[in-house]
């Protein structure tokens, strides 16, 4: 005891600056773990008010991003009620209400892809969802293209199954009474064109372009003035149909999908002839002219069309 008393005078002001110092630094670090959790819960609040705050508006959809997946531009706000028109379509699908889901689809929609609501009910409706509750999460590609996710209700089925996940891109355009209409499954929408050009007796119509997300398809209306059979192009011949951008990049045709048949025009004859492209939608690119390389007009004779749109 005696030792320790002597120790104590001898070193008991530094022991207590030491001690005084180990305290100090306990409480600062505790202090920093305070605020540190303190930062944490504020973001965690902060994150799901804003969650909630997207969701409100919608009954059926989940958008959490607000921004373009493409460009990474804040959303304006007509981008944002655009969903609405969405979440209106999801509702109806999943409440099993396809009469009113289909009245949503725009005319153009109607006409290239689902003519008849049975079309709709077959070829869209009972590949997503055939009567099951879908989960579906929306975010903004680019301008008025949306990328929709539906995926299975787990809370729903007990069951979650990746492979179901299915991903459509969705577009959101106005009609003449200035109603917001859908045009789903790719389908970006229509062009009307009506650009024509006349020469070796055959006149041609670029009447319309209907673009998709992974290709686009042109109408031409081609008229035969001669007495010889008409080829718009040899099916076998390397030379191909395309089209051809305002930097000269050419998108070629998907000639495989074509029969001799489409590309023959009898003498005296006028036929639509519809003219699918590899060309995927692209929000900046300028096509400027459709190019017709190697026309048979009768015999041996071969010539080269192109028409400025």
């Amino acid at each position: 005891m005696r030792e320790f008393i002597v120790w104590y005078n001898k070193n008991g002001k530094k022991f207590l600056k030491i001690a005084g110092i180990f305290i100090i630094v306990i409480i600062i670090i505790q202090l920093f773990k305070l605020i540190t959790i303190k930062n944490q819960e504020e973001k965690q609040n902060n994150f799901v008010t804003t969650g909630n705050e997207n969701k409100q508006d919608f009954n059926t959809i989940i958008s959490d991003e607000n921004k373009s997946t493409v460009t990474g531009e804040e959303l304006s706000k007509t981008q944002t009620e655009l969903l609405k028109s969405i979440d209106k379509f999801a509702e109806y699908c999943n409440n099993n209400n396809t009469d009113d889901a289909y009245n949503l689809l725009s005319e153009e929609c109607k006409k290239e892809m689902y003519p008849t609501v049975e079309d709709f009910i077959e070829l869209y409706y009972k590949k997503i969802f055939d009567g099951k509750l879908k989960n579906i999460s929306v975010e903004n590609w680019v301008d008025n293209i949306y990328k929709v996710k539906f995926s299975d209700d787990a809370l729903s089925t007990g069951i979650y199954n990746s492979d179901n996940n299915i991903q459509d891109y969705i577009s959101v355009v106005k009609d003449e009474d200035d109603n917001y209409k859908l045009n789903i499954n790719g389908y970006v929408g229509q062009e009307e064109l009506n650009k024509e050009t006349e020469a070796f007796d055959l006149k041609i119509k670029v009447v319309e372009k209907n673009q998709y997300m992974d290709f686009t398809t042109y109408t031409y209306e081609v008229k035969n003035g001669s007495k010889n059979v008409i080829r718009l192009n040899d099916i076998e011949s390397e030379a191909e149909m395309y089209l051809e951008d305002k930097n000269s990049i050419k998108y070629y045709a998907y000639m495989n999908e074509l029969a001799e048949s489409d590309l023959r025009v009898m003498p005296g004859e006028t036929k639509k002839v519809v003219i699918k492209y590899y060309c995927k939608f692209s929000s900046t690119r300028k096509i400027t002219s459709t190019v017709f390389p190697e026309i048979q007009l009768g015999g041996n004779e071969i010539a080269r069309l192109k028409i400025e749109l």
